[in-house]
């Protein structure tokens, strides 16, 4: 649920200009989102047109931007389904001083350590269990922050039927693409369809991999010692040399 208004003056949107709202009831999410939209709209016109400074010093501007922060805290804490799930620190944060505070520790000159996530394990529908890691809400905040900034650039990278874990995409537009290669094709070509998947795909990911395939972006760094945080699992941790949490 949102924030509701001060009665002590008018909502504003946060901005990379003079000083942040002190707490998320005096925000005014339509702006809010609307100028994090624009930026994400900006990294993608400049990646897709290969302006690779330009895209960079956008990505950084988006790091660093007040907006994008007050906009993840809410969307953390306040909207997604595991916003009352805490990670290994037991923290929830549920009041508006809460967020204003959370917003501050994750100003840019803060110091910050990545913290392991909390591993959990959910039934799947072959009976084993697939484990899922819980973040603190600092390093959930960071993710939100840190993916939305690199996103765009990669985004307008991939290929155009590529549908699989994209926003905007899900399985029935990959579906459709199979239809219509199979059946709208030329003749002789796409008779079969391959249905394939990686056997702990996400638990082997190199990390070696990983990081020089992000490239020279802003946001790079703060990515590695995530991989690197490990996990608790039953009152045990344990360190990650490879693969990459999956995140509920």
């Amino acid at each position: 649920m949102a924030d509701t208004v001060r009665t002590g003056g008018p909502p504003q949107a946060p901005n990379d200009r003079g000083a942040p709202p002190t707490d998320g009831s005096q925000i005014d999410w339509t702006p809010a989102e609307r100028r994090v939209q624009n930026l994400r709209c900006r990294i993608v016109r400049a990646a897709q047109e290969q302006r690779w400074t330009h895209g960079r010093h956008l990505t950084t501007r988006r790091l660093r931007s007040d907006a994008h922060v007050w906009v993840s805290v809410r969307r953390i804490t306040q909207v997604n389904r595991g916003r009352h799930t805490p990670g290994i620190d037991g923290e929830r944060v549920t009041t508006p001083d809460e967020r204003a505070q959370l917003v501050d520790d994750l100003r840019p000159d803060h110091p910050w350590k990545a913290a392991p996530v909390r591993r959990v394990y959910i039934p799947k529908a072959h009976g084993k269990p697939r484990p899922l890691g819980i973040p603190t809400r600092r390093d959930r905040v960071r993710h939100m922050v840190v993916k939305n900034a690199l996103a765009p650039r990669v985004a307008a990278e991939c290929e155009a039927p590529s549908d699989g874990c994209r926003p905007g995409r899900c399985g029935q537009e990959a579906i459709e693409a199979g239809f219509v290669a199979l059946n709208h094709s030329a003749v002789g070509h796409h008779h079969d369809l391959l249905d394939a998947d990686i056997q702990g795909a996400f638990d082997h990911l190199s990390h070696d991999f990983i990081l020089p395939r992000i490239g020279p972006m802003p946001g790079r760094e703060l990515s590695k010692p995530w991989l690197q945080a490990g996990y608790w699992s039953h009152g045990t941790r344990h360190h990650t040399t490879e693969g990459t949490p999956r995140v509920a």
